[in-house]
């Protein structure tokens, strides 16, 4: 394993450690809900008690996507084993399934949480969320390649 590659995994693991913090009490809607509050009252922003209800299951719902958004990625690039990065149908795939796997044992980790619970909604949103960050690397990857040039495919027939 290249020092690169080992930089990878640490990350990803790290993230996934990262993750199942966030899924601790601490981070609870209760404790979150008053975060929100203070952010919009610091950009002066007041809201009536059922659009903010909705902001904060916003919030946390994008947090969802984000954290596994950044897992898949860093999770796609550790299985590349630090290859430039190409779109590879398997390493996509293996990405994606960690992602599902782990999102739905966050979930059963969340039952022993005080004031935490499962969510099936939150597991296909955190994979979304890694379809997502999978969506971005496809069409990065494809985007890097060089076109062929259609003169010389011709020339040389």
């Amino acid at each position: 394993m290249t020092p690169r590659t080992a930089i990878r995994w640490v990350l990803a693991i790290a993230w996934a450690a990262y993750i199942f913090w966030m899924s601790t009490e601490p981070f609870g809607s209760e404790h979150t809900k008053p975060l929100v509050v203070q952010l919009l009252e610091f950009v002066h922003i007041t809201l009536p008690p059922t659009t903010l209800r909705l902001v904060h299951i916003v919030c946390r719902k994008l947090a969802h996507m984000w954290e596994y958004a950044v897992f898949a990625f860093l999770l796609y690039r550790s299985l590349q084993r630090g290859r430039p990065l190409t779109w590879q149908v398997n390493t996509g795939f293996t990405a994606l399934l960690v992602c599902a796997a782990y999102s739905a044992s966050d979930e059963v980790h969340q039952i022993f949480v005080a004031g935490r619970g499962p969510s099936v909604i939150d597991c296909c949103i955190d994979i979304l969320g890694a379809l997502f960050a999978l969506l971005f690397i496809y069409r990065f990857a494809n985007s890097r390649r060089p076109a062929l040039d259609a003169s010389a495919t011709l020339t040389n027939a």
